[in-house]
């Protein structure tokens, strides 16, 4: 039997079928939905730790002042630039209202994010709006991925790839901004492939069996 986390597979998947110039062995996948999960390749190795949780990124807290995530810490990325960040910031600016002022009414109450990003897609502020501030978040949490390991590519992946015309300009402005190593890492969005996890497995069993030592 071949078990993964979701991604690790997201992560050989793209390492084993990703359109990628050959000789890649640096390569990162930041799974983007409730949570922000780290697959990493490196050295042509997958990247698993000493306790096999190496990778949660996700967990790494950016603002100790900010939201409790549910892992108990407060301000992790993933709080910031998960799909539930997405959310929360539609919430709050329908709460607030597009002059910007704070209103004494309720929040909205939240969309799916499969919603914001219909409702973005048809030109909705606020959903353009909570957009734009996770891809902020989810910009600087790439810069500490560059800064750190400097892959030669890290993909992302999940729902927000259908609107990265909208929110990859805003994490390369930030990486740009904030990233001082200038390592020449290339950003993209991962394809909408069918079941990327699945593929990952298939992709495990190859590397297992086929490719380089699986485990670093």
């Amino acid at each position: 039997m071949e078990l993964e986390n979701a991604a690790n597979a997201c992560a050989l998947s793209e390492f084993w079928f990703g359109k990628h110039p050959e000789g890649i062995s640096n390569l990162i996948v930041v799974t983007v939905s409730e949570g922000i999960g780290v697959g990493m390749i490196l050295n042509g190795q997958l990247l698993r730790g000493t306790s096999g949780l190496a990778g949660e990124f996700g967990h790494v807290t950016i603002n100790e002042s900010g939201p409790q995530c549910g892992c108990g810490n407060h301000g992790c990325w993933e709080v910031y630039a998960s799909n539930s960040a997405a959310v929360r910031y539609y919430s709050e600016a329908k709460a607030a209202g597009r002059n910007g002022k704070s209103s004494p009414q309720k929040p909205t109450a939240a969309k799916t994010f499969e919603n914001i990003l219909q409702l973005a897609e048809r030109g909705d502020p606020e959903a353009a709006e909570a957009l734009a501030r996770m891809a902020h978040y989810l910009g600087k949490g790439i810069t500490m991925l560059i800064a750190g390991l400097a892959p030669d590519v890290i993909v992302v992946v999940g729902d927000v790839a259908r609107v990265w015309d909208k929110v990859g300009p805003v994490v390369m402005e930030v990486i740009q901004q904030r990233c001082s190593t200038h390592a020449n890492t290339k950003i993209m969005a991962s394809g909408l492939v069918p079941q990327p996890r699945l593929r990952g497995i298939v992709a495990l069993v190859l590397q297992r069996h086929f490719g380089a030592p699986t485990t670093a």
